[in-house]
């Protein structure tokens, strides 16, 4: 192993075992990254240039997709409603599209649909845009 694979090893994220490039690596602006495992946000260079604040609201986005999920229990509705209340209140979101949608052509649900769908976002924080999906399974 050389050297620099040792330290690259041995500074490692043991939240996400590595994934990240470590949590003490930096970017081109010099501050440091964050593990997309603690912070729900994916690593990009572009987030080096959002707030706090921003990258807090930002981290909305993948929580309402899990709230989607969590209520696919009930019907495509509830999906809906839960993942809009996770991001309520967030002024920095600016939603773009919530859907559930089929995973074979993209067509939005029908309301009694049953089986495998897709939930999308598309939202803009901080002057970017962020899409994201989560497969759910509506019951």
């Amino acid at each position: 192993m050389s050297p620099s694979t040792a330290s690259a090893t041995a500074s490692a994220c043991s939240s996400c075992a590595g994934w990240c490039a470590s949590s003490s690596s930096t970017s081109r602006s010099s501050r440091p990254r964050r593990c997309a495992v603690t912070t729900g946000v994916p690593i990009s260079t572009r987030l080096d240039t959002l707030d706090a604040a921003d990258r807090a609201a930002a981290a909305l986005l993948p929580r309402a997709l899990e709230a989607a999920a969590s209520n696919a229990d009930r019907d495509v509705d509830a999906c809906i409603a839960a993942a809009q209340s996770a991001l309520m209140g967030e002024s920095r979101i600016r939603l773009e599209y919530l859907n559930v949608v089929d995973p074979a052509t993209f067509l939005p649900v029908d309301e009694g649909h049953q089986g495998p769908a897709l939930a999308l976002i598309a939202a803009s924080v901080g002057g970017h845009r962020f899409v994201d999906n989560a497969e759910i399974f509506v019951r």
